[in-house]
């Protein structure tokens, strides 16, 4: 080296056998490095650090009183949370029978989904006035209503948080609120709670109007059977009365000679026959009427169809996903691009299920139709020679009599399923 490096003094230790790395005394005095392969111990930083200790507790103070100055400076936000137990829509108390429990790995996240969804954020808008107390504290009062409430709904889903606890059927809602300033603590909480009730709300009311469309259905079916059961009524008391036939009772049967096990059999075949008619018929009906929305919406519920009924839920989910995704990327993003076809993709194959439902529904009815005719034909030739030897009055009186007892069983067969969903709609569910 052409200069030899002065050594520290007032009490500074060198490193080994002073060839060691040199460092900075407290006279500012700089020492070059002579060896980049060893290292400095570490109580010579130590030594350099508390040399040098007013500054470093100078900064770390500016830094600390930095920090709490900003903090302080910052808006104050509330969290309110609220845990809800999310379960299948069944009425608390099994009235009638208990119905067999289905796993569906989908429903979970789907309500999840569900409660950050439109519908819901902005009928708690309403019910809370959110839009006007949003509006007033972050100034776009001026707006019209629907923009207004629109802008309402946007704030209010950024500031709702939901989480899934793993392995169970509880959701937690976080609300952060930090306006208004005056009640922010008050309104995060009962806004929590709003979600929750309109939520529960909202999803009773879902399936109740998909029951009240099938009762409906089963209600005209129920009248027209009743109709049915009247003009057989009328028909026995006119036949009865025309020939003059006692001692027949039409609610026992006919005493006629029906003794033979293979008609035995049959009649009961038959009347199984009919009930089945009249369900898919009833089932037919309804699909026919519904529109293609509420066909959608009907459709797992009618058939209990678990894949439409999963792909309608990753439909409303992707289509949750596109919403979010448009807020910060363009229509052609490849993202938003990749959410639209699978969201195309998910929709031809629900079209696709919705069409092969109503053609096995038609195909089913036609079926029951088909096996009701034929059974009513092998009676009838049974019938017939069973009753040869019986005069004319006879043949039709008991035929008649035969007709409304048929009648008389769907009817009331349909009219104990129509009263045992009426009932449990009245039952309350949680």
């Amino acid at each position: 080296m052409g200069r030899r490096a002065a050594c520290p003094t007032e009490g500074e230790i060198l490193c080994e056998a002073c060839r060691a790395s040199l460092f900075f005394h407290g006279r500012g005095e700089r020492c070059i490095m002579q060896s980049a392969q060893e290292t400095l111990h570490f109580l010579d930083y130590w030594r350099v650090v508390r040399s040098r200790k007013e500054i470093v507790i100078s900064v770390s103070l500016l830094v600390v009183l930095t920090g709490f100055l900003i903090t302080l400076s910052m808006p104050k936000v509330y969290k309110a949370a609220v845990l809800i137990k999310v379960k299948d829509e069944a009425p608390d108390v099994p009235v009638f029978e208990n119905q067999p429990v289905r796993y569906d790995p989908l429903f979970l996240r789907t309500q999840f989904e569900l409660i950050q969804s439109g519908p819901v954020l902005e009928e708690v808008v309403k019910r809370r006035g959110l839009d006007d107390k949003f509006a007033k504290a972050r100034g776009f009062e001026s707006l019209p209503p629907d923009r207004k409430l629109m802008r309402a709904v946007r704030i209010l889903r950024r500031a709702v948080k939901v989480q899934q606890y793993r392995d169970t059927n509880l959701i937690q809602i976080e609300v952060y609120l930090g306006e208004p300033k005056e009640s922010a603590p008050q309104e995060a909480a009962e806004t929590a709670q709003a979600i929750a009730e309109v939520f529960r709300l909202q999803s009773l009311e879902r399936s109740r109007e998909i029951k009240d469309r099938a009762l409906r259905a089963l209600e005209q079916s129920l009248l027209e059977y009743s109709n049915r059961v009247m003009q057989a009524e009328q028909n026995v008391e006119a036949i009865r009365a025309k020939y003059k036939i006692d001692l027949v009772s039409t609610e026992a049967g006919t005493q006629s000679e029906l003794t033979k096990m293979t008609i035995v059999q049959l009649e009961a075949q038959r009347t199984k026959a009919q009930m089945e008619l009249a369900d898919r018929e009833a089932r037919y009906k309804l699909v026919q009427s519904l529109t293609p929305d509420s066909l959608r919406d009907a459709a797992p519920y009618l058939v209990g169809d678990a894949s439409l009924a999963g792909l309608i839920a990753t439909k409303r989910a992707k289509e949750i996903e596109l919403a979010e995704a448009l807020k910060s990327l363009g229509p052609k993003h490849p993202n938003v691009v990749s959410i639209q076809t699978v969201i195309d993709e998910v929709e031809k194959k629900i079209d696709d299920a919705l069409a092969g439902l109503k053609t096995g529904v038609k195909a089913d009815y036609d079926a029951a139709k088909a096996t009701v005719e034929i059974l009513d034909k092998r009676l009838e030739e049974l019938r017939s020679s069973n009753r040869r030897a019986e005069s004319e009055e006879y043949r039709e009186f008991d035929r008649a009599a035969e007709e409304l007892q048929h009648a008389k069983s769907i009817y009331r067969t349909m009219e104990s399923r129509y009263i045992q969903e009426k009932i449990e709609m009245r039952i309350p569910r949680s």
